[in-house]
């Protein structure tokens, strides 16, 4: 195997790389010490190369940086999100085109979120050895077993590719998949919006003013682990932000007498910050941002519209041989059932063709639903 770990062998790969048809790409990363995934490997293989860059170390990766960036060239993934969050962070851009075989194969049959090994299986009949998955990637020197693991997450990858793509173009189902496509490189995918870092926190507290507090303590939260890279529990835990917003804490004092900061206390530089934050918003009236607004509850007549297109949805998805999720989620379903309008915007593109067109036609009463010899027909 080919491995990289300095400027000058990088340059002479990327020339090889250069003009290729596609490129299957994996990374291996840690982030439980960061806030920011730290990227430990790049693996990388095609029909000519197969390749593993090393990042840590003395390298420049400006000429993998502007290869990736082809947009004639595909880069294909598996469960790409958190590889293209690293390229988005590292390389500061989002690579296009993409191909993620996981989001695929869900188009092709394969269920919901199939693991990359047993795709794999399912397509060679090759067993990937998976006892160096819990590895550090960031240690040095990395073991050829360790390395081997890494580089197949590659190899393999280019086969179920070019397995998944025949399966799409016999399926009539390409154009399908590059909306999906599209629709993972939405940049609002891949921002931190450190005002929304509240919502993430589960237990939510009644008081209005207590939802300010905590919204803002975990907004300060987010941008300190930020500008540290640190996780963000290491700068306070959310159960200590859940108590700071139901006492609404106004000094030291009352902040190091919190319950869950017996065992653990803060500095005074934290406990600082976090008084001067639950001041600033003392004479603060605008609460609008921090409600949460009410789910409204079906009626009756509405269930039974939910419960039409839940079937419908069930029919299709066996139809199409397409994971129900991927088509339709329970919120949509329950947002059609709610419409007073006939015309179901967001169920665009190949969705509307298999589902959104069926589930207008039975908002507007225009399709009946029989079974005939034991198959379930909607005319």
């Amino acid at each position: 195997m080919e491995i990289i770990s300095d400027s000058y062998s990088l340059q002479e790969l990327c020339k090889k790389i250069e003009g290729s048809e596609y490129l299957a790409i994996d990374t291996e990363f840690l982030r439980d010490k960061t806030y920011y995934p730290k990227l430990c490997l790049i693996q990388i293989a095609n029909d000519t190369i197969e390749a593993i860059i090393d990042p840590i170390g003395e390298i420049n990766l400006d000429p993998f940086w502007n290869i990736i960036k082809d947009n004639n060239m595909m880069k294909v993934f598996h469960a790409g999100r958190q590889d293209i969050e690293i390229f988005n962070n590292e390389g500061g851009f989002l690579p296009k085109p993409i191909f993620d075989t996981q989001v695929a194969a869900m188009f092709c049959g394969y269920g919901e979120s199939i693991s990359y090994g047993n795709l794999v299986y399912d397509i060679t009949r090759i067993k990937l050895d998976k006892t160096s998955q819990f590895t550090d990637w960031s240690k040095r020197p990395l073991s050829e077993k360790q390395l081997t693991y890494a580089l197949n997450d590659a190899i393999y990858l280019k086969d179920v590719y070019k397995s998944i793509i025949r399966k799409l173009e016999h399926l009539g189902r390409i154009e399908w998949i590059n909306e999906e496509m599209d629709n993972l490189l939405n940049p609002k995918n891949y921002e931190y919006n450190t005002k929304d870092a509240w919502l993430k926190i589960k237990s939510k507290p009644k008081s209005n003013e207590s939802l300010k507090v905590l919204a803002n303590i975990a907004e300060w939260r987010e941008i300190k682990a930020q500008n540290k890279n640190i996780p963000k529990n290491r700068v306070i835990r959310d159960d200590v932000i859940i108590d700071i917003a139901n006492h609404r804490p106004k000094n030291q004092l009352e902040i190091k007498n919190l319950r869950s900061l017996s065992n653990k206390p803060l500095s005074t530089e934290l406990i600082d910050e976090i008084v001067s934050v639950i001041n600033t918003l003392a004479d603060d009236k605008n609460t609008k941002r921090f409600l949460v607004e009410k789910k409204k509850e079906l009626t009756k007549d509405q269930e039974n519209i939910y419960e039409v297109l839940k079937l419908i949805l069930k029919i299709q998805s066996k139809k199409f041989n397409i994971v129900q999720r991927l088509i339709a989620t329970p919120e949509d379903l329950e947002n059609i059932a709610k419409s007073k309008k006939s015309d179901i915007n967001k169920l665009d593109g190949w969705r509307h063709e298999i589902f959104g067109e069926i589930a207008k036609k039975i908002k507007n009463g225009e399709v009946s639903i029989s079974v005939n010899n034991g198959i379930v027909n909607l005319s």
